[in-house]
C-alpha cells in the first residue's frame, strides 16, 4: 500500500509542538534525513579540492549566509516514516526567519529557483522560526547526540553543508576556524553521519 507524504510546514507558532511529536518519533525511529535549503555558495570551487581548502570555501559560504530551511526525515531500518497518530506519512520543514534576501548576501540564482520551488521570503521573515529557540529545541529533543545516545544514523543531501548549517545553528556561532575542531564537532553532535 502507499501512503500519502505530510509534509508539516514549521514556523515559530508550531515550532514546540512539532518538537513534542519528533521526541516522541525519535525514540523508535533512529534513521534520519536531512536536507538544507541556503542562499548559495558565494565561493564555488571548480576544481574540487578536498581537505583544508575544501573546508576554508565551506566556512566562508556558512559563515556569510543564513539558513532558510532545514527539512528532517525520520525513519526505521526499512524506510517507513512516522505516522503521528494520521493515515499519512510525516516528515518536517522548518522555515527560518533570519534569511533577509534583501540584506544577507546571497547568489541571485539560488534564490530565483528557491521563489520557483515556493519559499515565500516574506512569510519567513515575519512567521519563520528563530534559530535559538530551535537550537533550544533540538539540543533537549533526543535528536542530536549532545544529549542523547549516538544512535541517531544520519543521511544528508548536501553532505557537509547541510551538517555545518545545522552546526551552525546548534552551537550560535560561525563555524571553528580549524577543519579539525568542525569534524570533531560534527562527531560530537552527529557521531553517525553519512
Amino acid at each position: 500500500m502507499i501512503y500519502p507524504i505530510e509534509i508539516r510546514e514549521v514556523w515559530e507558532e508550531n515550532l514546540e509542538e512539532e518538537f513534542k511529536v519528533i521526541r516522541e518519533v525519535v525514540e523508535d525511529l533512529r534513521l534520519s534525513a536531512i536536507d538544507t535549503e541556503f542562499p548559495g555558495r558565494l565561493q564555488y570551487d571548480p576544481e574540487g579540492r578536498i581537505g583544508r581548502e575544501h573546508y576554508k570555501i565551506l566556512k566562508h559560504n556558512v559563515d556569510k549566509t543564513k539558513l532558510i530551511r532545514l527539512g528532517f526525515t525520520f525513519s526505521d531500518e526499512n524506510g517507513n516514516l512516522p505516522t503521528c497518530e494520521t493515515d499519512n506519512r510525516v516528515i518536517w520543514q522548518f522555515n527560518f526567519r533570519e534569511f533577509d534576501p534583501d540584506v544577507v548576501q546571497k547568489v541571485e540564482g539560488s534564490i530565483e529557483m528557491l521563489v520557483s520551488a515556493g519559499i515565500d521570503f516574506m512569510k519567513n521573515k515575519v512567521r519563520g522560526v528563530i534559530s535559538d529557540h530551535f537550537k533550544d529545541l533540538m539540543q533537549s529533543s533526543g535528536v542530536v547526540s549532545v544529549n542523547a545516545p549516538a544512535s541517531i544514523i544520519w543521511v544528508s543531501c548536501h553532505g557537509t553543508y547541510d551538517f555545518a548549517y545545522l552546526l551552525k545553528i546548534l552551537t550560535g556561532n560561525n563555524l571553528p576556524a580549524a577543519s579539525g575542531k568542525f569534524f570533531a564537532m560534527i562527531k560530537t553532535y552527529f557521531p553517525c553521519g553519512f
